[in-house]
């Protein structure tokens, strides 16, 4: 599970990991000023970085990056849902360790020449973890997931396709996948599906607050993945 674009900017001696980048939402060197997607709206906080609030919005953005909250939400899936950390280890496994594998893959095969995602890159991952996704939740199936991991796995699928479906917006990807997992756990673990929506608002915040997306990106698209994603977990369920 891998997730924006954005557009060129001049040159600049800032670097900013939470600053719009012209290189997607795992760029961490291009300039501030710069939208990340064409809808997006650059914001004045982004020069001035004094305040107590700028901070803790970049340090949102630096720990809610998808690399990064992509495991975590695996392994909390498969814990909670599985009934036990071996479950959460092979949900990681499966749902994450196998497509970055493949993106690594596509890299050293020069099918992608970055792993920011942006532009026609950005479709080729979205649509490459989407597809290792069927077979993760295959081997997780294969392997004797239980029932409420299983409905679990198909509310990440449904949420998938609200993301690939919903990429010409420019939808947030640090917002859609902590709602994601949200929407997939709500059914079968409340309280820490409950925690993935506060998590989401979270990034939503910062993500808004360093001008990185407009308000649609992160408030009104990543509701949408994470509705699909419990309308598949409870129909499964």
């Amino acid at each position: 599970m891998i997730a924006e674009g954005s557009s060129a900017a001049a040159p600049s001696d800032r670097t900013d990991a939470c600053a719009p980048s012209s290189r997607g939402e795992f760029g961490a060197h291009a300039p501030s000023d710069a939208p990340a997607h064409p809808n997006s709206v650059p914001n004045p906080r982004t020069h001035a970085s004094g305040s107590a609030l700028d901070q803790l919005a970049r340090a949102a953005c630096t720990v809610g990056q998808p690399a990064g909250s992509v495991p975590v939400g695996c392994l909390l899936l498969g814990w909670a849902l599985g009934g036990s950390p071996l479950w959460g280890l092979l949900t990681v496994t499966a749902l994450a360790v196998l497509p970055v594998a493949s993106v690594l893959a596509l890299r050293a095969f020069g099918v992608v020449d970055t792993l920011r995602i942006t532009g026609r890159t950005r479709l080729i991952l979205l649509a490459g973890g989407a597809a290792w996704e069927l077979i993760a939740v295959a081997l997780l199936w294969s392997w004797g997931a239980q029932a409420p991991l299983r409905a679990g796995l198909i509310g990440v699928l449904a949420a998938l396709v609200a993301m690939l479906a919903l990429h010409p917006t420019g939808v947030s990807a640090h917002t859609s996948i902590p709602a994601l997992f949200a929407g997939a756990l709500l059914p079968g673990a409340p309280v820490w599906g409950a925690l993935m929506v506060v998590a989401a608002a979270v990034a939503g915040w910062a993500r808004l607050r360093v001008g990185a997306h407009t308000l649609a990106q992160v408030a009104a698209w990543p509701p949408v993945v994470g509705a699909a994603g419990l309308v598949g977990a409870v129909l499964a369920g």
